[in-house]
């Protein structure tokens, strides 16, 4: 519709009309998403299994494969005044698409055993991370520093514990425990933006059940997108208190359009 392609974008990243099909399927995975990501705010994708929440947020960044068509709109918003950058990513070039998820967007995947290197520690990869965002070229205690305040940052317990899993080897570790790893190392490259693929489904439950393993979103970065799964009452009482507003999707074609609310 001419009013949808024309309505103003004001989020730091505007998806419109983002539409993700597959090679060999009848039907797209995703269908005319429209929404928007607001500067320091949390943003969550919600839905049943086959809805389209991980094509809508991973498509959007140019990160499925070759069998995947994606149309329609993903648009980055960063800076302001003489520094400011629009960046359309979808049909953008690898090297765009390369450059901006290096710079401006990290992603954390479902699976964190993917995105973690088996033969090093936990401390070692997130500081190497650390290390190559900083300023300076930085010393070594300050870089151990930052490491053990950004695994205390996501929740890993208190000193004595947070020392214990930066000296640890992924394999050591639980999966709820390498998920938090992998987004205090994603932490330290201080990107814009964060997408996270159903990053709670790896957390371990606390406090009230979901609540405390979503709880860290809200600080994570300037802007955030999350795709958490939905399965009953509880998990909502997580969303909201993790997530400033929420973009419900339903499965099938005919209804896999988003709806954008307010959780304020």
């Amino acid at each position: 519709m001419p009013g949808e392609e024309t309505r103003e974008r004001t989020g730091a990243l505007s998806l419109r009309g983002l539409t993700v099909a597959f090679d060999g399927s009848p039907e797209p995975a995703s269908h005319g998403i429209d929404l928007d990501l607001v500067p320091g705010r949390v943003l969550a994708l919600v839905g049943e299994s086959g809805s389209g929440k991980s094509v809508t947020a991973l498509g959007s960044l140019g990160l499925l494969p070759g069998s995947a068509t994606v149309t329609g709109s993903a648009l980055v918003r960063t800076g302001a005044g003489e520094t400011a950058e629009e960046i359309e990513l979808v049909g953008a070039e690898r090297a765009v698409l390369d450059d901006v998820r290096g710079r401006l967007v990290g992603t954390i995947f479902q699976e964190p055993t993917t995105a973690l290197d088996p033969l090093e520690t936990i401390a070692s990869q997130i500081g190497e991370a650390v290390r190559a965002h900083a300023t300076g070229r930085g010393a070594r205690r300050a870089v151990e520093a930052r490491v053990l305040e950004l695994l205390g940052r996501v929740g890993l317990g208190d000193e004595e514990q947070v020392a214990r899993i930066a000296r640890s080897y992924p394999h050591q570790l639980s999966g709820g425990q390498l998920q938090r790893a992998a987004v205090a190392r994603m932490l330290a490259q201080h990107a814009d933006l964060l997408v996270f693929d159903d990053v709670s489904s790896a957390l371990d439950a606390r406090n009230c059940h979901r609540r405390a393993s979503m709880s860290y979103l809200r600080a994570s970065s300037a802007y955030t997108i999350a795709a958490p799964p939905i399965r009953d009452v509880r998990d909502c009482c997580a969303l909201r208190a993790a997530c400033c507003s929420a973009s419900f999707l339903r499965a099938r074609y005919s209804a896999a359009r988003s709806r954008q609310s307010s959780l304020e």
